[in-house]
């Protein structure tokens, strides 16, 4: 049996990871042309097109609730959480794991 692959037939594989084998080419994950940035495109009665997130729309108004700032830090605090380079970051820059690293943490710093 002969292995076909990338247009041999020698046998010989292809096993040369390249960024552009990994990721695909341009034309792979630009399948409908260049993107457009909100605000260039216009609709049919000639004002910006901004899309579903733009200013004005729906999912604005919602977003710029103070009701929703409750939602908010409540997801935040917990993506700090689970979400391990946030999570370093503290570690490493909070002064009281700081201290405790090091071996100076006393009981008057946590309080």
């Amino acid at each position: 049996m002969r292995l076909v692959a990338n247009g041999r037939s020698d046998g010989s594989v292809n096993r040369v990871l390249t960024s552009e084998r990994l990721l695909g080419t341009a034309r792979r994950w630009r399948r409908f042309g260049e993107p457009t940035p909100a605000g260039e495109s216009l609709d049919a009665d000639g004002m910006p097109d901004y899309g579903i997130f733009g200013p004005g729309s729906e999912v604005w108004e919602v977003l710029l609730h103070p009701a929703t700032i409750v939602f908010h830090n409540s997801i935040q605090g917990f993506m700090q959480t689970i979400y391990k380079p946030i999570e370093a970051g503290i570690r490493d820059c909070d002064p009281i794991s700081r201290k405790g690293r090091d071996g100076t943490l006393t009981f008057f710093d946590s309080l």
